[in-house]
């Protein structure tokens, strides 16, 4: 699978962990604007001195205050459950 694949399909799972999130805890107290609510980015790094040996991933969703740590948490624990390994930031 490409890269734009990968990170097509994996915006697309995030998309679709939200929309459970907006059907299930609408009623939270979390700072969020359930509305708009979506995935706007995804950020590769690699570690590239001494050698490249690591990559991380950071997903970006915005509509959702930045120190919302435990929506964060849950995205992240969603994520790994389907097999993504990445962190999660909120932003408003």
């Amino acid at each position: 699978m490409s890269d734009a694949a990968y990170y097509a399909k994996l915006a697309a799972v995030v998309d679709e962990i939200l929309e459970g999130l907006k059907n299930k805890l609408i009623h939270e107290n979390w700072p969020v604007n359930w509305a708009d609510f979506h995935c706007v980015r995804i950020e590769e790094t690699r570690q590239m001195y001494p050698d490249e040996r690591f990559k991380s991933c950071t997903v970006f969703i915005e509509e959702a205050d930045p120190a919302c740590h435990e929506l964060q948490h849950d995205i992240e624990n969603a994520l790994f459950d389907r097999g993504y390994d990445v962190a999660v930031r909120t932003e408003w």
